[in-house]
């Protein structure tokens, strides 16, 4: 039931929200030149975790979105970040996000967390 719900949310976000004011571009790893996103798209937030990572692919799959907003980095100590959910690495995710790259969808990172933490 939750998997469906997030589908359709998912779907409509892809739907109803363009975004051809938004200027964001990231950097491919495999080339040092700053790639854009499209004049239209959609990233809604993925909480991303262990058990949350294949999902980029899946919904991918099911509902034609390719591009994600990666909630939440935190600062674990000082300024070394972590992921908020679980507290894993900067870059434990790295190969789902390669993947997901390298079928035409990207992301965009968030910081801070839903509960306000800043960086020092």
């Amino acid at each position: 039931m939750v998997s469906a719900v997030r589908r359709a949310v998912t779907i409509a976000a892809a739907a109803l929200l363009p975004a051809a004011a938004l200027a964001i571009g990231t950097t491919d790893a495999t080339a040092a030149t700053p790639k854009s996103f499209p004049a239209k798209f959609a990233a809604p937030y993925l909480e991303l975790s262990s058990s949350t990572a294949g999902l980029m692919a899946a919904d991918k799959s099911a509902s034609g979105v390719s591009h994600y907003t990666l909630a939440f980095l935190i600062p674990k100590s000082g300024c070394t970040p972590q992921w908020e959910a679980g507290g894993s690495a900067v870059g434990a995710f790295k190969s789902q996000i390669s993947s997901l790259q390298s079928q035409g969808g990207d992301v965009i990172i968030s910081f801070g967390g839903a509960e306000g933490v800043s960086w020092p």
